[in-house]
């Protein structure tokens, strides 16, 4: 497995481009009907999901191996990759900057933990 980085590097944007559309098409298998979904740029992706607590981390599991499981067809050949996912949950008084500042810092404890793994924030 490789990042997308190291796909870009090694075999240019178009394959990078098409490694971010079939993990998008892999995901989308994963997701419920009321689940939103969004790119937040490069290779940093938004689920929201309404009912998820940490007791419900199901959910993410699915998208990471859904991912992980995934081939990904591309002009140099098929490529796979993982993906590492940072979750936090909303309360009543947690405005959307600290809500995405927790995930942001949970998805670079999962990269910092060796990637391909679900970190909850603290």
């Amino acid at each position: 497995m490789i990042n997308l980085k190291q796909i870009n590097d090694q075999n240019g944007h178009q394959s990078g481009d098409e490694v971010l559309i079939g993990m998008v098409n892999c995901l989308k298998s994963e997701l419920r009907e009321y689940d939103m979904f969004g790119r937040m740029g490069g290779d940093e992706f938004l689920v929201i999901a309404p009912g998820v607590d940490l007791k419900l981390w199901n959910l993410f599991k699915r998208i990471s191996n859904a991912i992980a499981n995934c081939k990904i067809q591309t002009e140099t050949g098929v490529l796979s990759t993982t993906v590492s996912i940072g979750v936090s949950t909303a309360d009543l008084d947690c405005s959307e900057d600290q809500l995405l500042n927790s995930a942001d810092t949970a998805m670079y404890k999962a990269k910092r933990e060796g990637g391909n793994r679900v970190v909850f924030s603290e």
